[in-house]
This record gives C-alpha cells, sequence and structure tokens, in this order.
C-alpha cells in the first residue's frame, strides 16, 4: 500500500530507519531480544520508542510500580501480543494507522 497520500514521507522514513536497526538480521522482522539490544544500543530507537536507554533487569519502580523492563516489555507486547513483529506492525503502532481498514 502506498502511505505517500496519508502519512508524511519523513514520518514513514524515520519509522522505516527504527525498524531496520532493531531488525539486526534484515529479515523483515523482530524478535524481542531484537527489540531489547536495540533499545540498549541505539539512544536513537529508545528515544523513538520513548524508552529508557539503559534497560535493567532489576530496578527502581516508578509511581506505578513498574520497573524499566516493565516498561518496555509492555510496549513489546503491544506491537503484537509478544510474537515476531512485522515492519507493517510497527508502523501501525508508531505512525498510528491501521492497515487493516483497507
Amino acid at each position: 500500500m502506498d502511505l505517500d497520500n496519508i502519512i508524511p514521507a519523513e514520518e514513514q522514513t524515520t519509522t522505516t530507519a527504527m525498524f531496520e536497526k532493531i531488525d539486526r538480521a534484515g529479515v523483515g522482522e523482530f524478535r524481542r531480544n531484537d527489540w531489547y539490544h536495540a533499545i540498549r544500543t541505539h539512544v536513537d530507537v529508545a528515544e523513538f520508542l520513548k524508552m529508557p536507554h539503559a534497560v535493567k533487569q532489576d530496578g527502581d519502580k516508578d509511581d506505578h510500580g513498574q520497573t524499566d523492563r516493565d516498561k518496555c516489555e509492555h510496549a513489546f507486547q503491544a506491537l503484537n501480543g509478544g510474537d515476531d513483529v512485522s515492519l507493517e506492525q510497527f508502523q501501525e503502532k508508531y505512525l498510528g494507522f491501521s492497515f487493516s481498514i483497507w
């Protein structure tokens, strides 16, 4: 689908670039371990995803009782329930556009 008439090209380019940094294997989808690796190693990815850059297994909890790891895990689960994530699913979440209406 051509999103050029719906989503500005700059936003598409940024989202695709972030996806490609997460998709370390370059196979068109990424897994949970790729997600965490990208957040820890690419500050720009962490900022784009609005995730803490220094994700610790354990750590201080926020006012809602969540650690940084909890926040990252919830965000990953929200993409598609925890399975491998495709570019289309990533765009749906981070561009705020649903392909399912087509």
